[in-house]
């Protein structure tokens, strides 16, 4: 292999890696408003896990979800980046990151060998349940139900669909991050919980500033983003699906409408649904011996994070 390239323009030197449905884009939100970091637009580009690939994802969508943002050229990558200045902080939130354990390791030592890393989980159920929620929300998840797409997912049928489908492989944390732990150390990932930024963003906004090496102090403010649910209104999300598919129309809404206002009017559309019972009983046992594995990868490597943890992982 060879030795890490070199560019003459600014370069990245952290990523927000995942997981996906966990927070990362509210954590992007509140990175984007301290005056010396810059994130890519789009904010998920997915270099590190597509690097010099031929993207071939046929899942439902996959062309707006994935490849319309994808970006696998390296040159072309630095390229989102012109823009940053002088700005310390330059990174990416491709959650895609994490879940291609093995491509995005690879291409980090190659082209950005001391760059930081941030991770941020959530109890798995939850995640893989709000992801099903997310994508059935954006008019793609072919079944009204969790449980029969998880069951094509158990039997291989969404095999070449992209990450976002794999709703139970997403939560296998312990198997995705340990070799990021292993290879680059621990030094250089910062672990977070979605639990904590729920509770505290600002501590989490702050304590990610710190780690990244800008000013922890920067006031920001932090908004619910991105969520998912089932609509109030159809007609009304399927014109924001609509909007949000066409690029031409979404890049012109974004000029005429601020992200935060239209958000907050995807907010207000959707009724947050609670987990079915039987979804919950079935993830719960696949998922705790994941668990467990996740706890103990965690305090091997950060030995003060017990105290900190979640219930979910110490129950």
């Amino acid at each position: 292999m060879t030795g890490p390239l070199q560019s003459d323009g600014p370069e990245p030197n952290f990523f927000i890696i995942g997981a996906a449905r966990s927070g990362t884009t509210a954590l992007v939100e509140m990175l984007r408003q301290h005056p010396d970091v810059f994130i890519t637009d789009p904010k998920e580009p997915n270099f590190l896990a597509l690097a010099n690939t031929e993207m071939d994802f046929r899942g439902p969508g996959d062309d707006v979800l994935i490849e319309r943002y994808s970006v696998t050229d390296h040159t072309q990558y630095l390229h989102l980046y012109r823009a940053a200045g002088a700005r310390a902080a330059r990174g990416d939130a491709s959650t895609s990151s994490l879940y291609y354990t093995d491509a995005t390791i690879e291409s980090l030592i190659r082209y950005f060998p001391d760059a930081r890393l941030v991770v941020i989980f959530r109890e798995p159920v939850g995640r893989a349940f709000s992801a099903f929620s997310y994508l059935r929300m954006r008019g793609f998840e072919p079944h009204a139900d969790f449980l029969s797409a998880f069951t094509d997912e158990k039997e291989g049928l969404r095999a070449n669909w992209h990450h976002l489908w794999h709703y139970v492989e997403m939560g296998r944390y312990a198997k995705q991050l340990g070799p990021f732990i292993e290879r680059l150390g621990p030094d250089r990932i910062r672990v977070l919980f979605y639990d904590d930024l729920c509770r505290d963003p600002m501590e989490v906004g702050r304590s990610t500033f710190a780690f990244i090496g800008v000013d922890p102090d920067v006031k920001v403010t932090s908004d619910r983003v991105n969520v998912s649910g089932k609509p109030r209104s159809v007609a009304l999300q399927n014109a924001i699906a609509w909007m949000e598919s066409v690029h031409s129309v979404r890049s012109a809404a974004r000029v005429i409408v601020p992200y935060r206002l239209s958000e907050r009017v995807k907010r207000l559309n959707l009724h947050q649904e609670g987990i079915p019972r039987e979804v919950v009983e079935t993830l719960q046992p696949i998922y705790r011996p994941e668990m467990n594995a996740l706890a103990d990868l965690l305090i091997s490597a950060y030995p003060d994070i017990e105290t900190s943890m979640p219930a979910w992982l110490t129950n």
